[in-house]
C-alpha cells in the first residue's frame, strides 16, 4: 500500500503512470506511490525513511542525481535521463521528472516522478508538461530582460542569468534576499512603501528605479511587477530593464534639438533687417539662453583690420566698453584667436595658459572657456567667445562652431548691404518703378531672383512668395513642356544677340487662380554673378476678351442673318401649308380618319411657326411693339405664372428696386424673356433650389464697356435671373446662345430659348451676360437702356365673369405665398365668404385662437415652411372640433398620397386651379358633415 504523508492529493498521487516519490532535500524517501512499488519492487512500509541513494541510485550515478536535485531546489525543476536500481533485479534506464514542493508544515520537498524510458505505457500528458517546463526554464534563461521571481513579502525566490548580468552579483547573492537590498539608499523606503500598495492592490507596476552594483555603479532600471499564482500559492513575477544608455541617448538628442533651436534662432536673428549692432545683441542673447554661460561677447574687425571691436556682449557683462571694447589683433586671448583663425577650447581655464587672469576666473567659478574666430573665406570677420561655469559639452561645442560661421556670413552680408545700397537705390528706380511686371529669373534653376512692384500688384503675391517660386510656377503644370521649350528658344535666340518676344497667347496664372494672358519682351542679364534673363510681362487679357468677344458677336450676327433668312422662306412654305389644310379640313367631310390627318398636319404647322417665331426673335427680325415699361410690373404680373412654371420644390424669390427707371421694350417679349429664363433655371435644378429675379438701376462706365464689346457706358436698367443649379462649363458657356444647341436630352428641347432671349434683348438695344461656374450656378444679367419717361405699369386682362357657387360661411386661408394667398382671398371673398389669412402654420394657429366666433372651413397649403397643412389641421381641431378642411397643392393628387402628406378621403384641390374650380370645392365640402 503507498503512504503520502504530504499535502498532496491522494488520488493525484496514484493517478501518475510513473513512479512517484517524495522525498527531502537530503534524499530521504517520505512518500512512495503505489507505481512506484510497481517499478521498484518495495512496499511503501519498505521504502519510507530509506534514502534514494541506498535504495535505488547506482554508485556511478550518485553525483549525478545530487546535482539534478540540488538544482530543482534552485529552480524548481530538473528532468534527466538516468539509471535505477530495481530490487532483485537487474538496473533499468528511466526518465526522471524533478519538482520541488511544500508539505504540510511548510517543508521544501522534491517530488521525483521516475518513468521507464522503454515502456510504452509512460503518460504522454506528463511528457509533455515536463518539455513545457524545460522549455519555460530555457525560455527565462534566454530572456534579454532580468527576470525575478518573488514571495509576495519581497525575498527573492529565483532568478535568470541576465539578473545575474544586471545586479553584477552570482545567483548565490541574490537569490533568499530581499528585493529593496539592490536600490540604492535612498530609494529603498520608497520602494518598500509602494511594494507593500503593489501587493495590497494587485495590479502590475510599472516604474523605474537606479540600482547599485558590487562596483558602485548605478543603473536607471525600468522595472515591470504582477502578481501571479503558481498553484495555490500567489508569488510575483518582476522584469527589469536596463534604462540607462537609453535615458543618456534621450537627454543627448533633447541637448541636440536644444542646441538646433540655438543655430535657428541665430539664423532667423541674422537675417533680420536690423543694424548690425542689434543683430550681433540678439545672437549673444541667444547663447546665454541655449548654452547658460557666464557671459558671452562678439567682437568685429574693423575696416582697418588691425582691431577687434565689442559690439555685443550678455550675462554677467552687458557693457561695451572697458579693457576689452578695442582688443588689437594678436593681443589678449581674443586678439591670438583672430591672429590664429583658430578656436580655442578648455575646459579647465583655471590651468590654461592663454588664460590672463587666473584669479579673476578662479574667484568667479569659471570653468571653461570657447573662442571661436569668424571667418568668411579666407578672412576674419570678427571674435566670439564665452565664459562658463560648467563644462562646455562636445554637442554645446559644435553648435557654437555652426553659429560662428553663421554670424560671420552675417556680419558680411550686413557690411555688403552698406556697400550695394546706393548701386541698390539706383537699380530700384529703374526695376521698381516701372509700371509693367518686370523680373528676373536663374537660366538654369528657373528660380526667381527679382521681381518689382509692379508684378507683386498684377499677379498678387508677395516677393517673399515670388522668391521662393520659379518661372515654371506662373504656367499651369501642362504648359510647362511647352515654356521649357520657349526657354530654348529664348536662349538660342540671345546667343545671336536677338530680344526675344514670346507667342501672343502665352498663359501665366495669378495667385487667385484667374488666368491671363501676356505679351513678353526678354533680355539676357547677368545677375549677382550668374545667368539670368530679365522679363517684361504686358497683360493681353482684355485685348484677347474683346478680340474673342468681337468675334463671337461677328458670329451671332452671321448665324442670324441666316436664320432670319430661313425663318422668312419657311413662313411663306408653312403659309400654303397651313392655308391648303384649312381647305382640305372643309372637304374631308366627315371621314374622321382623313379628318385626323389634317389636324396632325394643322398641329405640326402651328408647332413649325412657333420654331420661326423663335427664329426670327433671336434673328431680331420679328415684329416689336415697344412701349416705355416698368420691369418690376413685368415682374410682378408673370410671378405667378412662373411659379407655376418651375413648380414647388424651387423657391422663387424677387429683389426689385423700388426707385427702378423705366425702359423702352415689348412688354410681351419681355415676358417670354423671363420665361425662358426660368425654364432653363428648371432644368439645371433637378433637386429643386432657389430662382432669384433682381431689378436695379446701373451705371455701366468705360472699364466695364472695355471689357464687353459692343457696351456704350451709360445708365442702365439690370434684369438679373439667378439659380442655383449645376451651373455651366466653360465650353458649354461659349455656346450657349446659339441656336439648336442644348445639353438636354434629345426631345427635352430645342435649343432655341436662349438664343430668344439673346435677339429679343438685341433687339430691344440691350445686351446679356452669362456668369456660371460648374457646381455654382448660373447668372443672366440684361441691360436695357434707361428711358426717363415715366413705366406704365402692364395691365392683365381682366378675367371673365362666371357664376361661381357662394356662401357666407367663415374661411380660414393659409397660404406662404402672398400673391396667391390674396388672389384665392378675394375670389373666396367675391363668393360671399368671410376670410382669415395667414401666411404660415403658427400665424394660423395665433388667427384660430384670437377669432372669437366660428371659422367653418380651413384652406391651406400643404408643404409650407415650420408646419405642414396637415398638421395645421391637426392642432386646429382640437381646439375647433367642427372645422373642415380643404388642401392646396402644387403636387397631383396621386403625388401627394403617395408621399403620405394626405390620406386618400381628404379634400384636395390641386395648383393651378379656376376660380370656378375653387369655389366648387369649397362648397362641396362645407355641405358635407363637420369634421372632415
Amino acid at each position: 500500500m503507498s503512504s503520502n504523508p504530504t499535502n498532496l492529493d491522494p488520488e493525484l498521487l496514484e493517478q501518475f503512470v510513473g513512479a512517484l516519490m517524495m522525498l527531502t532535500p537530503e534524499g530521504r524517501i517520505v512518500s512512495w506511490n503505489r507505481a512506484a512499488e510497481l517499478l521498484y519492487g518495495y512496499s511503501a512500509e519498505q521504502a519510507l525513511g530509506l534514502s534514494i541513494f541506498d535504495l535505488l541510485i547506482p554508485p556511478d550515478r550518485v553525483e549525478e542525481t545530487r546535482n539534478q536535485m540540488e538544482k530543482a531546489v534552485v529552480a524548481g525543476t530538473a528532468i534527466y535521463e538516468s539509471v535505477r536500481l530495481r530490487k532483485g533485479g537487474p538496473s533499468m534506464a528511466v526518465l526522471a521528472s524533478l519538482r520541488t514542493v511544500k508539505d504540510g508544515q511548510g517543508r521544501t520537498l522534491i517530488a521525483t516522478n521516475d518513468r521507464e524510458s522503454r515502456m510504452g505505457s509512460v503518460n504522454p500528458s506528463l511528457e509533455r508538461v515536463a518539455a513545457s517546463e524545460e522549455r519555460y526554464r530555457a525560455l527565462m534563461e534566454q530572456a534579454n530582460d532580468a527576470i525575478l521571481i518573488m514571495d509576495l513579502a519581497g525575498r527573492i525566490l529565483q532568478i535568470n542569468r541576465e539578473t545575474e548580468r544586471l545586479l553584477g552579483r552570482p545567483r548565490g547573492e541574490i537569490v533568499g534576499r530581499q528585493y529593496e537590498e539592490f536600490v540604492v539608499p535612498e530609494e529603498r523606503e520608497e520602494v518598500g512603501r509602494l511594494w507593500r500598495k503593489f501587493v495590497s492592490e494587485g495590479r502590475v507596476f510599472v516604474g523605474s528605479r537606479q540600482f547599485l552594483r558590487p562596483d558602485g555603479d548605478t543603473l536607471l532600471v525600468e522595472v515591470s511587477a504582477s502578481i501571479v499564482r503558481l498553484g495555490e500559492e500567489s508569488t510575483t513575477l518582476t522584469i527589469l530593464r536596463d534604462i540607462t544608455d537609453r535615458r543618456r541617448a534621450e537627454q543627448e538628442i533633447a541637448e541636440r534639438m536644444e542646441l538646433a533651436d540655438f543655430t535657428s534662432e541665430i539664423g532667423a536673428a541674422l537675417i533680420r533687417d536690423e543694424p548690425l549692432p542689434i543683430v550681433l545683441q540678439q545672437c549673444a542673447d541667444a547663447m546665454m539662453r541655449h548654452l547658460e554661460p557666464a557671459f558671452a561677447r562678439i567682437w568685429t574687425l574693423d575696416r582697418a583690420g588691425d582691431t577687434l571691436e565689442l559690439q555685443a556682449s550678455a550675462g554677467m557683462y552687458t557693457h561695451l566698453d572697458g579693457a576689452h571694447a578695442r582688443v588689437p589683433v594678436g593681443q589678449l586671448e581674443i586678439g591670438l584667436i583672430a591672429a590664429e583663425r583658430e578656436p580655442h577650447l578648455t575646459n579647465d581655464v583655471v590651468h590654461d595658459p592663454r588664460v590672463s587672469d587666473h584669479a579673476w576666473a578662479r574667484c568667479e567659478g569659471m570653468v571653461a572657456f570657447a573662442g571661436y574666430p569668424l571667418v568668411v573665406g579666407n578672412k576674419v570677420v570678427g571674435v566670439m567667445a564665452v565664459f562658463a561655469r560648467h563644462p562646455l559639452s562636445p554637442n554645446a561645442l559644435a553648435s557654437m562652431a555652426a553659429v560662428a560661421n553663421l554670424i560671420a556670413l552675417g556680419i558680411k552680408r550686413k557690411r555688403s548691404e552698406e556697400e550695394q545700397r546706393a548701386s541698390e537705390e539706383r537699380y530700384r528706380l529703374l526695376f521698381e518703378s516701372n509700371p509693367h511686371s518686370l523680373w528676373v529669373y536663374d537660366q538654369e534653376t528657373f528660380a526667381f531672383l527679382a521681381v518689382n512692384d509692379a508684378a507683386l500688384r498684377h499677379y498678387g503675391y508677395s516677393r517673399a512668395e515670388f522668391l521662393t517660386m520659379t518661372a515654371l510656377d506662373m504656367g499651369s503644370p501642362e504648359d510647362v513642356p511647352a515654356f521649357r521649350e520657349e526657354h530654348e528658344t529664348l536662349v538660342a535666340q540671345q546667343e545671336l544677340g536677338r530680344t526675344y518676344r514670346s507667342p501672343p497667347t502665352f498663359k501665366h496664372r495669378r495667385k487667385d487662380g484667374e488666368i491671363i494672358e501676356v505679351d513678353i519682351a526678354a533680355n539676357s542679364i547677368v545677375f549677382e554673378g550668374r545667368k539670368a534673363w530679365l522679363l517684361l510681362a504686358t497683360d493681353v487679357t482684355e485685348k484677347r476678351s474683346l478680340e474673342a468677344q468681337l468675334l463671337q458677336s461677328q458670329k451671332m450676327e452671321s448665324m442670324g442673318r441666316l436664320a432670319g433668312g430661313v425663318a422668312h422662306d419657311f413662313n411663306n412654305l408653312l403659309g400654303i401649308i397651313t392655308g391648303y389644310g384649312e381647305l382640305l379640313r372643309k372637304r374631308v367631310g366627315a371621314d374622321a380618319r382623313l379628318v385626323k390627318y389634317v389636324d396632325d398636319i394643322t398641329k405640326a404647322a402651328e408647332r413649325a411657326a412657333g420654331l420661326t417665331r423663335q427664329l426670327l426673335a433671336f434673328s431680331r427680325k420679328q415684329v416689336l411693339q415697344p412701349r416705355i415699361l416698368d420691369l418690376n410690373a413685368v415682374v410682378g404680373e408673370t410671378e405667378t405664372m412662373l411659379r407655376r412654371l418651375i413648380g414647388e420644390d424651387i423657391q422663387l424669390t424677387t429683389v426689385l428696386d423700388e426707385q427702378l427707371n423705366a425702359v423702352r421694350a415689348d412688354p410681351g417679349q419681355m415676358d417670354q424673356v423671363l420665361m425662358n429664363l426660368a425654364v432653363n433655371a428648371r432644368d439645371a435644378m433637378p433637386r429643386g433650389g432657389r430662382l432669384t429675379i433682381e431689378t436695379r438701376n446701373v451705371v455701366l462706365d468705360q472699364a466695364y464697356a472695355r471689357q464687353h464689346a459692343g457696351v456704350e457706358p451709360g445708365h442702365y436698367v439690370m434684369l438679373a435671373v439667378s439659380d442655383t443649379g449645376h451651373g455651366m462649363t466653360p465650353e458649354v458657356r461659349t455656346r450657349s446662345f446659339e441656336p439648336f444647341f442644348t445639353t438636354k436630352a434629345q426631345g427635352k428641347g430645342t435649343g432655341l430659348g436662349l438664343a430668344t432671349v439673346h435677339g429679343i434683348v438685341r433687339q430691344s438695344g440691350g445686351h446679356i451676360w452669362l456668369y456660371s461656374e460648374p457646381g455654382h450656378g448660373t447668372t443672366f444679367k440684361i441691360y436695357l437702356p434707361r428711358t426717363d419717361a415715366p413705366g406704365a405699369a402692364v395691365e392683365a386682362p381682366a378675367p371673365a365673369e362666371v357664376a361661381l357657387p357662394s356662401g357666407s360661411e367663415t374661411i380660414l386661408l393659409v397660404e406662404d405665398e402672398a400673391s396667391l394667398r390674396e388672389l384665392v382671398g378675394e375670389c373666396l371673398e367675391a363668393s360671399g365668404y368671410k376670410v382669415l389669412e395667414a401666411g404660415h402654420g403658427m400665424a394660423a394657429l395665433e388667427v384660430g385662437e384670437l377669432h372669437p366666433g366660428r371659422i367653418d372651413l380651413l384652406l391651406t397649403d400643404v408643404v409650407m415652411p415650420g408646419m405642414s397643412g396637415r398638421e395645421l389641421a391637426e392642432r386646429l381641431r382640437g381646439s375647433r372640433p367642427e372645422i373642415r378642411t380643404v388642401y392646396m397643392s402644387g403636387y397631383t393628387d396621386d403625388a401627394v398620397v403617395l408621399h403620405g402628406i394626405l390620406a386618400e378621403d381628404m379634400a384636395f384641390l390641386q395648383k393651378p386651379f379656376t376660380a370656378a374650380e375653387l369655389a366648387r370645392r369649397v362648397r362641396e365640402v362645407l355641405d358635407q358633415p363637420a369634421g372632415r
